[in-house]
């Protein structure tokens, strides 16, 4: 039986499009990391900044603007496009995996483990506020979108799936650091922790932490791989 067939999916590289689109991204971006810090409530929390989901939120802020400023610098004639692609507003495929996957980590962390928590604690109004879905919902998608819209096909390497995970590993080693060291105190879910993720939370689960760590980096390397896998025959169709 031969390999399965995948149709490329082409839409327009219509150059106003991309920038539009990426500028309102950027923008939406920086507005969810404002509001989910409580900047527009005069109540700015510097601990929020700690957060993986903000540091991702901001890393794809930054992203989205050198896209934009990419665009724009092609568009007037400034930019140099190596050789004629379909996709000539794609800029840095591997580098844009591995942002759309580390934000993807936030979403699916968030929707599958912490938000049925949440609920219990905050209620379901929590939970669908603006901000929120701002942060955990609309800019991964958002994310995603310009991956899918945009970049080229079949760029990724063999090995960059486990690439993919240096971002939520480095975020994992600053959080035990600060965990370790007692350096910040968090409110996680009304109970005191020194972690502000409970799977992270040594001092309460232990060596149960490594288990659920275990199942999480299990869960993200098999969808990067699939996405590989996926981008390579996208890539070749």
């Amino acid at each position: 039986m031969s390999g399965f067939q995948v149709k490329r999916l082409r839409l327009p590289q219509n150059k106003i499009f991309v920038i539009t689109f990426r500028a309102c991204a950027m923008l939406f971006a920086v507005w969810g990391i404002l509001a989910i810090t409580g900047t527009f409530k005069n109540a700015f929390n510097t601990v929020a900044l700690l957060a993986y989901t903000v540091q991702t939120n901001i890393l794809v802020a930054i992203f989205f603007g050198i896209l934009l400023m990419r665009t724009i610098l092609l568009t007037i004639g400034k930019g140099q496009v190596d050789k004629p692609s379909e996709k000539p507003y794609g800029f840095f495929p591997r580098l844009s995996a591995f942002v759309t996957l580390a934000i993807f980590v936030t979403m699916l962390v968030f929707w599958f483990i912490l938000a049925p928590a949440s609920v219990q604690g905050s209620g379901i109004g929590r939970l669908l506020a603006l901000d929120n879905l701002a942060v955990h919902l609309i800019t991964p998608l958002l994310m995603l979108a310009d991956y899918i819209m945009f970049t080229e096909r079949g760029k990724l390497k063999h090995y960059d799936p486990l690439l993919c995970g240096v971002i939520p590993y480095l975020y994992l080693l600053e959080a035990f650091t600060l965990g370790l060291t007692r350096t910040v105190r968090y409110d996680s879910l009304g109970v005191p922790s020194y972690y502000l993720y409970m799977f992270l939370d040594v001092d309460r689960y232990g060596a149960w932490v490594i288990l659920m760590l275990g199942v999480i980096t299990l869960f993200f390397l098999a969808i990067a791989f699939l996405w590989q896998r996926f981008d390579e025959k996208l890539g070749k169709a």
